[in-house]
């Protein structure tokens, strides 16, 4: 019962508790690529078969529910998105700390002025490839699976967008 409604505060909690001791001694460059790695390839291992309750749940825990497909879990917030956020909101938390220990605030703000137009052209590339395949510009083979995989949702392709409206 517990688990079929794993909300985010519970998700949150757990990679707060866990992951400082984890990645205590990963480089900055090293929490960036791995954050980006998380970001960008969680989605497609919903679409992972997985014959046991006990897979179904951790699959679900760790990378979401596939609403169209089997699932136990009504609503996740998936660990390892969030936990790619996590190890990137370290960096920049980080940077911000020393830019502001040194008075810098402005510079600090530039710097992440740079990264709006990236992060918008990648939102925009990401709902291009899911209204076209709406749209069946790629035809009928792999359209419902592009629509799935490309959906705009909070930790997909929004989540850019959001970012660079943040910045």
């Amino acid at each position: 019962g517990y688990l079929t409604y794993w909300y985010i505060t519970d998700t949150l909690a757990l990679l707060f508790v866990s992951v400082p001791f984890l990645i205590s001694g990963l480089k900055p460059a090293h929490r960036i690529a791995a954050g980006i790695f998380f970001l960008i390839f969680w989605r497609p291992f919903l679409f992972l078969p997985v014959s046991s309750k006990f897979g179904l749940v951790l699959k679900e825990l760790l990378f979401g529910v596939d609403a169209a497909g089997r699932h136990l879990l009504r609503n996740t917030y998936p660990l390892v998105p969030l936990l790619g956020l996590l190890l990137i909101g370290t960096v920049i938390g980080n940077r911000f700390a020393c830019f502001r220990m040194e008075g810098r605030i402005p510079d600090f703000v530039r710097s992440l002025q740079k990264g709006i137009a990236p992060l918008l052209g990648l939102s925009l590339v990401l709902i291009g490839v899911w209204g076209a395949a709406k749209l069946q510009l790629f035809g009928g083979a792999g359209r419902p699976l592009l629509q799935t995989l490309f959906y705009p949702d909070k930790l997909y392709s929004l989540l850019p967008f959001y970012l660079a409206l943040f910045f």
